[in-house]
């Protein structure tokens, strides 16, 4: 029996399209290399994740946006980190995401966080999900929730088989 929230889908038809699109789009500044914080797709990433952290979501293509982020993998791994430190150091930032991180996680902002990806998956289609389950895994993982973490990593391999950031977390 499953613990985890899967809100249901209320998008639009054409989300799964937006989201595609939106990826495409921001990828032609080209991918950012994963330390490279200044690239200017990383910077707009964060600073509209922030934005929406704090605020609500009004249109569904706000959150197609957030979603689509989060398919670009130093991207979403920025985003993931900014939310347990924001600090633009980059031996912080790998610690974070090695889960060797000692400081003090901005619970504030985890809960902040969390809130925004449960509207995000209202939003998100199914077939594009993945990321988003495995970022609420990533937050579960660092509350020490092990069995939340698993089950949300399960979640996203349920919907992508390839997603490889759960593939390796699950082993």
């Amino acid at each position: 029996m499953s613990t985890i929230t899967d809100p249901a889908f209320t998008g639009t038809d054409d989300a799964h399209e937006t989201i595609t699109e939106f990826t495409r789009f921001a990828l032609g500044g080209g991918v950012p290399a994963s330390l490279d914080f200044n690239h200017t797709s990383m910077r707009i990433a964060r600073m509209q994740w922030d934005d929406e952290r704090e605020g609500d979501i009004y249109e569904p293509n706000e959150a197609c946006d957030l979603a689509g982020w989060l398919f670009i993998e130093p991207i979403r791994d920025r985003i993931m980190a900014d939310t347990i430190n924001a600090t633009d150091d980059a031996g912080t930032y790998q610690q974070v995401l090695a889960g060797r991180y000692e400081g003090q996680p901005d619970w504030s902002r985890v809960d902040a966080t969390e809130k925004l990806l449960f509207k995000i998956l209202t939003y998100t289609p199914t077939e594009d999900r993945a990321p988003l389950y495995y970022f609420l895994g990533f937050l579960s993982w660092y509350r020490g929730q092990a069995p939340l973490a698993a089950e949300y990593v399960d979640k996203a391999l349920k919907v992508d088989p390839g997603h490889r950031i759960s593939i390796a977390f699950a082993h």
